[in-house]
This record gives structure tokens, sequence and C-alpha cells, in this order.
């Protein structure tokens, strides 16, 4: 029971943080769907530890952003995604 306790909390800053319509949506896609988009879940979950891992080494490496290393690249694609991602360095203080 204690640790039903401890979770309260934080299931509520993770839902305020989320939002409402995201809690909103999923729940009626839980109830509509039952168990059958969990592999959606179990996907996203593997992709985003995969990436964040990947995103890591790049700023141990490089000592740039994931923004600034794509600025980098000959790629038009690359630079446009750059210029979404660019977050800058802080200098605008």
């Amino acid at each position: 029971m204690q640790r039903l306790k401890n979770l309260g909390p934080g299931l509520l800053i993770t839902a305020a943080f989320i939002g409402p319509g995201t809690v909103t949506t999923a729940s009626i896609a839980g109830a509509k769907y039952g168990f059958a988009l969990l592999w959606a879940v179990v996907f996203s979950t593997i992709a985003t530890i995969i990436l964040q891992e990947m995103s890591g080494r790049l700023g141990v490496v490089t000592r740039q952003g994931l923004g600034e290393a794509l600025g980098q690249t000959e790629n038009p694609i690359l630079r446009l995604l750059a210029i979404v991602l660019y977050q800058g360095k802080d200098n605008h203080l």
C-alpha cells in the first residue's frame, strides 16, 4: 500500500506535464482498443532509448548538441532539421 502512495504524486505530475488532452486521448484509445496498441508503447520506448543514447554519444564526442551537429552537414534536409532542433548556446543572455 505504501508503494501506491508514493506513485500518486508522480503520476499527477506526469499527467500535468504531458497535458490533459494527451491523457484524455490516451485514455479513450486504451478504453477502445485495450492492449491491442501496447506494441506501439514498447516500440516507442525502445526507439526513444536508442535515439537518446545516440544523441548523448554525439554530444560527448563532438561537444555539440544534435541541432549543431546536423547544421554542419551538407544535406539540405538535415540542415532544415537542424534549424528546427537548434536551441543555441544560451548566448542570448
